[in-house]
């Protein structure tokens, strides 16, 4: 039978220790499973609202355009979905910690 590792027994599961591999694949696989299934009803949401409005509608922005634009509104909400998914995903991609940073000088003593 296969054991938890030993810092899963000790309470010790959020502490990001280097030598539990197993626990960190376990909060990742989590994490990402959420994500997958939060995602999954925001497109469903898009598709019922697809399904029940079917009306012509204007979307008006005058800095940026001088005429309205006429869409069906389904069309518009997944427009106003995909612009909104590209900034998130724009906006967290990056954020890791590159390992090659030098440490902060020690201030002299004076």
């Amino acid at each position: 039978m296969a054991r938890a590792c030993d810092s899963f027994r000790t309470g010790a599961l959020l502490t990001r220790r280097a030598g539990c591999l197993l626990c960190r694949g376990i909060f990742m696989n989590a994490k990402l499973l959420l994500k997958t299934v939060f995602l999954l009803v925001l497109l469903l949401l898009l598709v019922l609202i697809g399904l029940h409005n079917k009306d012509t509608i204007g979307f008006v922005l005058p800095p940026l355009m001088a005429r309205p634009v006429r869409l069906p509104a389904a069309l518009m909400y997944f427009i106003f979905f995909a612009v909104g998914l590209l900034a998130g995903t724009l906006l967290n991609a990056g954020g890791g910690r590159k390992g090659g940073s030098a440490p902060r000088a020690a201030k002299s003593d004076r």
